[in-house]
């Protein structure tokens, strides 16, 4: 196939270095760290204590919590002494109020978090990880402090506070500490960066007898009131349903008023121009299911969209001119878990989570063209609406799922956004209907990808915003800064990833990565390209622009990340044209037979927005597992056996 190039709009520059951890964006990390105080680091003469007082007198022992002179607290794990000195020491976890957990968690009087921070470990690490120290002379007075996975106000002190306490400083001072939250932050020592963080609800073995509740308790009563509030959802739909059939017409007048108002599409024109335009109108028109079906064109139109769209491969012309639906292929599980995408563009989070083994119930996004493009690839609800609508329609089953993917604009957040647009303001707030979408959908995780700019946009505001809405309706929360070439990406991507799990549902950990130095070597272009065949690539897939710089070795990663452009320096090894649509697609992370509808430039905006289908693939297989370990504990859960005591005993 002879491919047509032309003069590209980008002006890119040809021989740029290759950086595998360059992007769009510069950040690197979640924030920066401010060292506090610490005590003198212990050594060999150090040894340890029972206990020891307070400068109010009061004893210390293991396992209390105890007041700072800063306003935080430490929950001691070892008394310490050293001999040389005679200072004394305690060793502990640092424990701080929910107000001073950067305006992550509800700012709620008395309620805490513990805070952990390290160097790399587990991602879960225990109360015996990331041990800060304190000098003795820095307590102020020993706490009541209870650890606990219920959600608030529970073991609270808040019922009785105007009986007890009389002001709000008294409360503040006298009331006991509850703690249901763990902070914990991952540490680059070199440059007292923090790389990952998570927030995580107290694990049942976290919390203080008697005041822990099974994590598969939680669960259950999650998916329990779940499923009850989808059956009130349901039974008033179909109230409606009833309400809305008794008031219209006949059966019979409504399918022949339907038929009445359909969109007929005339393919036997000569205008090839018109009759494209006229496909898109009828293909946009629709907003959640595709109502064009090829049984019912006659054999004429169907030559026609032959003779118009190609000879040579008449079927996948077919497809793509009238916005038939690719059914993907079955695959059978013991368990199938659902799927629902919101900012779904061209579908490579969705075309991730269908290779996954996900059942895709819905897919969303405001975009037409996009949807047009999902439509081509995808059987099922394609919605083409924006999230305020969606979060205020009416209630269907299939929109309640298992794994929720959330892609919001990130445009104004990127570092590469250097201008206000028109559309910030909308694209912003987007991201602040996390509530809504979690009532709706009500999903065990939640995925998010954002640009890695937001962590610093406006001084980290609304990566803080997005943090604290999940936590508010009680969901634990990952955050990584990923670099997905090191996860067989062809690119070096910076991507602000989040998981989210629900109370009780194990928090999935980020899957490791597999590529990189001492790992399998990054992903080529020459890897991507070879799975390419012009034969069996739509024309308008082919279009690239043409250049005249040198050629270069195609046994190297992209130089740089695909962006709605194409990204800049981004040549085909030849030096002699751009990458064309398909191999940009295919870079992505898209699989060959991905199909894509809109002009080049639409097309090339979808491809450079979308989440690369690799990555999303081994995050959601990621994932899936965890969900089936979940299960495995669900279904395993035995209620404690109570003993009722003879009458005469």
């Amino acid at each position: 196939m002879q491919i047509e190039l032309s003069d590209d709009e980008d002006d890119e520059m040809s021989t740029p270095p290759i950086y595998l951890d360059d992007d769009d964006d510069v950040v690197e990390v979640m924030r920066e760290v401010t060292p506090k105080q610490q005590a003198p680091t212990p050594t060999s003469a150090t040894i340890k204590l029972q206990s020891c007082k307070t400068l109010a007198d009061e004893v210390i022992v293991a396992g209390v919590v105890v007041e700072l002179d800063d306003e935080d607290f430490l929950r001691v794990h070892a008394i310490l002494e050293d001999r040389l000195t005679g200072v004394i020491t305690l060793e502990g976890n640092l424990i701080r109020r929910n107000s001073h957990v950067d305006d992550l968690l509800p700012k709620t009087r008395n309620e805490v978090c513990l805070c952990l921070r390290g160097r790399g470990g587990p991602d879960d690490p225990s109360f015996g990880d990331y041990l800060v120290t304190r000098a003795v002379a820095d307590c102020k007075r020993i706490k009541t402090c209870f650890f606990t996975n219920e959600s608030f106000p529970l073991f609270s002190d808040r019922e009785h506070a105007l009986d007890v306490y009389y002001t709000v400083d008294d409360f503040k001072a006298r009331a006991q500490l509850v703690c249901r939250w763990k902070h914990v932050e991952t540490l680059d020592t070199s440059r007292s960066k923090v790389t990952s963080m998570s927030l995580t609800r107290l694990r049942e073995h976290e919390c203080d007898v008697g005041k822990r509740c099974p994590d598969t308790v939680l669960l259950r009563n999650f998916l329990q009131t779940r499923a009850q509030e989808g059956a009130k959802a349901a039974a008033k739909a179909r109230a409606n349903l009833k309400r809305a059939q008794a008031s219209t017409p006949s059966a019979e007048s409504v399918k022949k008023r339907s038929l009445s108002d359909r969109v007929d599409v005339d393919l036997t024109g000569d205008d090839q121009e018109d009759e494209k335009s006229m496909i898109l109108q009828s293909v946009t028109k629709r907003t959640r299911h595709m109502s064009i079906h090829k049984d019912d064109l006659t054999l004429a139109q169907r030559q026609s969209i032959t003779s118009h769209f190609g000879k040579d491969k008449p079927g996948r012309s077919f497809a793509l001119a009238i916005g038939l639906r690719a059914k993907p292929p079955r695959h059978s599980r013991k368990k199938t878990y659902t799927f629902g995408d919101i900012c779904t563009g061209a579908g490579g989070a969705a075309r991730g989570a269908q290779q996954a083994d996900l059942k895709l119930n819905f897919l969303l996004d405001h975009w037409d063209v996009a949807c047009t493009t999902l439509q081509l690839n995808f059987d099922t609800n394609i919605l083409a609406q924006k999230i305020s609508d969606f979060c205020e329609e009416e209630w269907y089953s299939w929109m309640t799922v298992d794994v929720l993917h959330i892609s919001f604009p990130c445009q104004p957040h990127s570092a590469a956004h250097t201008r206000d647009g028109q559309d910030d303001a909308a694209n912003i707030a987007t991201a602040y209907c996390v509530e809504q979408l979690f009532a709706r959908c009500k999903p065990r995780v939640v995925t998010f990808e954002q640009t890695s700019g937001i962590v610093t946009h406006n001084g980290g505001y609304h990566f803080r915003a997005l943090v604290h809405q999940i936590i508010a309706q009680g969901y634990s929360v990952r955050t990584r800064i990923c670099n997905l070439a090191e996860h067989a990406n062809a690119h070096a991507r910076k991507r602000l990833i989040i998981i989210a799990a629900c109370p009780g549902e194990l928090l999935p950990p980020f899957p490791d990565t597999t590529h990189g130095p001492g790992k399998l070597p990054y992903v080529t272009i020459s890897n991507v390209l070879r799975n390419v065949d012009p034969d069996n690539t739509p024309d308008h897939m082919m279009y690239a622009g043409r250049k005249n710089e040198e050629s270069y070795d195609p046994h190297v990663p992209l130089r740089a990340a695909i962006t709605c452009g194409g990204g800049a320096g981004n040549l085909h090894p030849s030096g002699k044209r751009t990458f064309t649509l398909q191999e940009l697609a295919c870079l992505q992370g898209f699989p060959p037979h991905h199909q894509f509808f809109g002009l080049p430039t639409t097309i090339r905006k979808q491809i450079g927005n979308a989440v690369p289908a690799i990555f999303a693939k081994t995050l959601f297989q990621h994932i899936v597992k965890s969900l089936e370990e979940s299960d495995r504990k669900l279904a395993a859960y035995q209620p404690p056996m109570i003993e009722i005591g003879d009458e005469d005993g």
